[in-house]
């Protein structure tokens, strides 16, 4: 006699582990891929104070006053501490120096006093003499050709005190490390003639794309550049970045240069 045998059904496990697996791939991160964390690490968009920077490829590539070609993180690299970088609009703006102020001031209280007294003298009775006579008034003329150097000297005043600023205090700005630097969307050709003239003893960059100005959102729309101040680590933490003018900017880094003594005073058991 056959004995007949019946055949087991088969079994549905190895659709289960398919799906399992399936499942599994979704969650589980692979061997050498970092894992995301919460950390505040940005390569670009908004910023501010405490992030922490991607320097390589951040704000694209720039340019010494000297023509050579630079980023933001080989200055970092090569500084000892960090990077500070103040912006500003334009380098072709006249300057003054700090110890000329006075005089420039004094200058320009004598010439409205001798203007005023032209206007007194000479141009008051033209003036009164046309309304009865209409003819030309040569007090007219007078003042337009005896404005411009009163204009032209309180451009001066109000000109580049940022940059003399931070030239003045550069001795105690880089006592702890920082390289300074100064930005805007210049010519390599402008900021050298106003490096040399004003006497700057740090390089200026210049973004002529403004790409590391957008970057670190000093950029204004549609063009333009507004005064600031950036400050970074050797990490890539941002340690100042804020908008202002000079006496703000400066202010700001004397501010972190003391936060900086004192921590490495107290870390030193001074």
């Amino acid at each position: 006699m056959v004995e007949l045998r019946k055949r087991k059904a088969p079994t549905q496990l190895p659709v289960a582990e398919k799906r399992t697996r399936k499942g599994q791939r979704s969650t589980t991160v692979p061997e050498g891929v970092p894992q995301e964390n919460e950390s505040s690490t940005v390569s670009g968009g908004f910023l501010e104070v405490g992030n922490k920077i991607i320097l390589d490829g951040f704000g694209g590539e720039i340019e010494t006053n000297d023509g050579i070609k630079t980023t933001l993180y080989k200055l970092v690299n090569e500084s000892k501490s960090g990077v500070v970088l103040f912006t500003y609009p334009r380098a072709s703006t006249p300057g003054c120096k700090s110890n000329d102020r006075l005089v420039v001031i004094t200058f320009i209280s004598c010439k409205l006093i001798f203007y005023f007294f032209l206007f007194r003298v000479f141009m008051l009775p033209s003036l009164l003499h046309s309304l009865s006579h209409p003819s030309p008034c040569y007090g007219c003329y007078s003042l337009v050709i005896l404005t411009p150097p009163l204009e032209n000297k309180a451009y001066i005043l109000l000109g580049t005190k940022q940059a003399c600023m931070f030239r003045d205090n550069y001795d105690y700005l880089t006592s702890t490390g920082f390289s300074i630097y100064g930005l805007s969307a210049d010519s390599p050709r402008a900021n050298t003639t106003f490096k040399a003239k004003q006497s700057l003893p740090y390089p200026l960059l210049c973004d002529t794309a403004s790409s590391l100005i957008a970057a670190l959102g000093f950029k204004k729309a549609p063009k333009g550049t507004t005064r600031g101040i950036f400050a970074v680590d050797k990490e890539g933490t941002v340690l100042l970045l804020q908008p202002g003018g000079p006496d703000a900017t400066v202010e700001a880094m004397r501010q972190l240069i003391a936060r900086k003594s004192s921590s490495s005073s107290s870390e030193s058991g001074i």
